[in-house]
C-alpha cells in the first residue's frame, strides 16, 4: 500500500505512539487559560491554535504558524501576541495587506486594548515611540515590506571624460575611439555642446560597456540602473579576462534626513528593544541567501525578542528552501547549521541526483587538439531533486503549529483539481508552418544548442531553452527568434503563425469559459507570461470577448498593489465574467470567492506560488464548489513542467502533514 493508505489505515494508533515516545510541547486539555476579549470569536480549532501559539512565544524565541490560505492566520497571530502579553509588535508585511492588517487588529482586540497603525517612513517610526510612552494598550506597527528593503541610494563608480560626441552605432560600425576634444575652440559654450561626457571604469580606463559588448553613452549607462561590472577584456598575468571592477558604488547617507534608509535597518540600529516581538507575514518570500527583503525580515527579528512568522507554504519542494527560514527565524537551528553550511542541510536532509559521464559523446565532433579522454568516468555536479528526509522535522515541530482550513470550519464547498493536456495544432497555414512543426523544430534546435553548450562546461542556454519552449506554444501568432547572447549566433527562428486561427489551448479555454459562464460561474485565469515580449494577455482577451466573455485584464502596475482588490472588486460590478492576470499578483492575502473556477492557462514552477494562487477563492464564505484547470499542451515540455511542479507540491504538502 501507498504511504498516504498506510497512514490513513493506522492513524490511530501511530498517532498513539508518536504522543507517548515524544510528549507534545503544547496539549490543549492541561490549558485551561481564558482567551483575551476579543471581538470576534475563533472557529474550530482556531482558539487551540491562539492557546499554542501564546505558549511558544513565551517559551521560544522563534515560533512558526503554517496555516492553509483562508485559516485565518492572521487573527490568530494578533490574539496569540495579545495573550502571550507583548504589548509592542512590529510586523513586516506585503505592501497590498498593510491596510488589512490594521483592519484585522480593529476587528479583533478592542479599542481601549489595542492599537495598530502603518509605518512608512522613519519620522513614522519616531512619531510613533513617542506617542507609545505612558499608552497601556497593545501596538501593532505594521510595515511595508518595500518600504523595509530600502537602503542607501547608488551612483556611478566610474570616472567620465570629455569626448567628441558620436552615435553609439557610428561607433559600433566604425569600431573607432572618439577623438579627444581639440585643446583650443573658438567659443567655450559651443565646444561645451560638442562635447559628451562618457562613463569610464576606474580600474582600466575604457569605456563601458553593454551586455553584448557595445560601449554605453553616460545617458544609456544611466538608464541601465544595474550594478554592473566593466566587461572589457585586459591582460593579467600573461592571460587576457574581464576586468570586473564594479561601475557603481553605494552612496553612503551623511544623514537621515538627506538619504532614506530602510525601516527594518533603522529598526535594528536605532529602535532595538523598543519592540518586544516581530511578526513576519508571508514569509516563504523571505527564503532566498541574499535578497534585499530576506535581508530585511532578518534585520526585523534580530531587533526584536521574538518572532512569529506566518505562511501558507512553509517549503517550496526542495530541501534548500527552508534553510534560511530557519537559521533567521529559529536561534535554536543556528547551533546545528552555519550561515553558509546549506550544503550540509542538503546532504544531511535532502535529496540529490549524481550523473557520472561514461565517456564522450558519440555524436561530437572531435578536431586535434579539441578534446581528450580525461571526462571518462568523471561526475558531474549533482543536481537537488523534490523532497526532505523525515528527520528534518525535528528542526519544526516543537515551535512550529500547523492548521488546515478544514480544522476551522466544516461547512466548506468541494475543492478539486483538474488537468487537460491537448494535442497541438498540426494543419499548416499561409507560412508553410503549423503549431506543432514549429515547435518541433525550435525543440530541435535550442535542444541541440543546449547539449552542446553543456558538453563544453556551460550551462548558459538552460534558462533560454526552458523559458522559450515554455513560452512558445501560446506565443505562436509571435514568432520566434532564439539566438545566443555570447555570440549573437541565432539558434532558430520561425515566421509568425496565423493569428485569425484559434489553436487547441485556447479552444479548450474557451470551452470552459463557456461552460462556466452558462452555469454563472466567474473564471480567473492565470498566465505566467506578462512581460512585453512574451506577453499573452492580450490574445487570451480577444479570444474571450471574441466568444462573448465580458474580461479584465489586471498588470504589474496598474493598480497598485494596495488597490489591487478594491480593482477587482469593481471589474466585478461592471460585469466581468473572466480576469486575466499573473498568478504572482494575486497569490497573498487577497479573498476571491467571485471567482469560484480558477484556471491554469500557463505552468507555473513555483510551489509557493502554485499553492498559493490555486487556493484565492476556497475560504469561509465560499458557497459554490471551487474548481481548479490547468492546461497543458500535451508532449511539449509544459507537461513535463507540470510533472515537476506536481512532485514539489506533493513534498511541500507532506512536510505540512498532509498527504494526498
Amino acid at each position: 500500500m501507498s504511504l498516504g493508505e498506510f497512514i490513513e489505515r493506522h492513524h490511530e494508533s501511530i498517532a498513539r505512539n508518536i504522543t507517548e515516545t515524544y510528549r507534545p510541547t503544547y496539549r490543549p486539555d492541561e490549558d485551561q487559560r481564558p482567551l483575551p476579549p476579543l471581538l470576534r470569536n475563533p472557529m474550530g480549532i482556531q482558539e487551540m491554535t491562539i492557546r499554542g501559539i501564546s505558549q511558544s512565544l513565551k517559551k521560544n524565541p522563534g515560533t512558526a504558524l503554517v496555516g492553509e490560505m483562508g485559516s485565518g492566520k492572521t487573527m490568530i497571530a494578533i490574539a496569540a501576541a495579545e495573550m502571550a502579553g507583548l504589548k509592542r509588535i512590529l510586523v513586516l508585511c506585503p505592501p497590498h495587506l498593510a491596510a488589512k492588517w490594521r483592519r484585522e487588529v480593529e476587528i479583533t482586540l478592542p479599542e481601549q486594548a489595542a492599537k495598530a497603525v502603518i509605518a512608512r517612513s522613519v519620522t513614522d517610526l519616531e512619531r510613533i515611540r513617542r506617542e507609545a510612552e505612558g499608552d497601556p494598550r497593545t501596538l501593532f506597527v505594521i510595515m511595508k515590506r518595500e518600504g523595509a528593503t530600502l537602503s542607501h541610494g547608488w551612483k556611478p563608480a566610474c570616472f567620465r571624460r570629455m569626448f567628441p560626441k558620436k552615435t553609439k552605432q557610428s561607433e559600433a560600425e566604425t569600431g573607432e575611439e572618439p577623438d579627444e576634444a581639440p585643446d583650443e575652440a573658438p567659443d567655450v559654450r559651443e565646444r561645451w555642446r560638442s562635447m559628451e561626457r562618457i562613463p569610464v571604469c576606474p580600474q582600466c580606463g575604457r569605456q563601458a560597456l553593454d551586455e553584448e559588448g557595445i560601449p554605453l553613452s553616460q545617458s544609456e549607462f544611466l538608464k541601465t540602473r544595474k550594478k554592473i561590472h566593466c566587461r572589457n577584456r585586459v591582460k593579467r598575468n600573461g592571460s587576457y579576462r574581464e576586468c570586473g571592477a564594479p561601475l557603481w558604488s553605494a552612496k553612503r547617507p551623511d544623514n537621515m534626513k538627506r538619504n532614506r534608509i530602510g525601516l527594518a535597518e533603522y529598526v535594528r540600529k536605532k529602535m532595538k528593544g523598543f519592540f518586544q516581538a516581530s511578526v513576519l507575514d508571508e514569509v516563504h518570500e523571505y527564503k532566498a541567501k541574499r535578497t534585499g527583503r530576506g535581508l530585511a525580515a532578518a534585520a526585523a527579528a534580530q531587533a526584536c525578542g521574538k518572532t512569529l512568522v506566518l505562511t501558507g507554504t512553509l517549503m517550496g519542494g526542495y530541501a534548500s528552501t527552508l534553510f534560511y527560514l530557519l537559521h533567521r527565524f529559529n536561534p535554536v537551528f543556528r547551533r546545528y547549521f552555519g550561515y553558509h553550511n546549506e550544503t550540509g542541510w542538503v546532504k544531511s536532509y535532502g535529496f540529490y541526483e549524481y550523473t557520472h559521464m561514461k565517456g564522450d559523446r558519440p555524436d561530437a565532433t572531435v578536431e586535434d587538439g579539441a578534446a581528450s579522454r580525461r571526462s571518462q568516468g568523471a561526475r558531474r555536479p549533482p543536481k537537488q531533486k523534490p523532497g526532505l528526509m523525515p528527520g528534518a522535522l525535528f528542526h519544526l515541530i516543537e515551535n512550529t503549529a500547523f492548521i488546515k482550513l478544514a480544522d476551522v470550519t466544516a461547512s466548506l464547498p468541494p475543492y478539486n483539481e483538474f488537468l487537460e493536456t491537448v494535442p497541438m495544432d498540426d494543419l499548416p497555414d499561409h507560412t508553410g508552418w503549423s503549431q506543432k512543426t514549429a515547435y518541433e523544430k525550435l525543440y530541435s534546435d535550442m535542444r541541440n544548442a543546449m547539449l552542446g553548450e553543456l558538453h563544453r562546461g556551460s550551462p548558459r542556454l538552460m534558462a533560454a531553452y526552458l523559458q522559450t519552449l515554455l513560452s512558445y506554444p501560446d506565443a505562436v501568432t509571435k514568432g520566434e527568434t532564439a539566438f545566443d547572447k555570447a555570440t549573437n549566433r541565432i539558434i532558430s527562428e520561425l515566421p509568425p503563425l496565423d493569428p485569425e486561427r484559434d489553436y487547441p489551448k485556447e479552444k479548450a479555454l474557451l470551452r470552459l469559459a463557456n461552460r462556466e459562464k452558462a452555469q454563472g460561474r466567474r473564471c480567473l485565469i492565470y498566465a505566467t507570461y506578462t512581460g512585453e515580449e512574451r506577453d499573452i494577455t492580450p490574445r487570451i482577451s480577444r479570444c474571450l470577448e471574441r466568444a462573448g466573455i465580458k474580461c479584465a485584464v489586471m498588470k504589474a502596475g496598474s493598480p497598485a498593489p494596495e488597490r489591487r482588490e478594491q480593482w477587482i472588486r469593481q471589474q466585478v460590478q461592471n460585469g466581468a465574467e473572466a480576469l486575466v492576470c499573473n498568478p504572482r499578483l494575486v497569490q497573498t492575502g487577497l479573498d476571491l470567492p467571485e471567482f469560484p473556477t480558477i484556471v491554469w492557462y500557463q505552468t507555473e514552477y513555483s510551489t509557493y506560488t502554485m499553492r498559493q494562487a490555486s487556493r484565492r477563492s476556497w475560504r469561509p464564505g465560499q458557497n459554490l464548489p471551487v474548481r481548479v484547470h490547468f492546461l497543458a499542451y500535451r508532449n511539449s515540455l509544459q507537461s513535463e513542467a507540470l510533472m515537476l511542479a506536481a512532485q514539489k507540491a506533493l513534498n511541500s504538502m507532506a512536510v505540512e502533514g498532509e498527504i494526498p
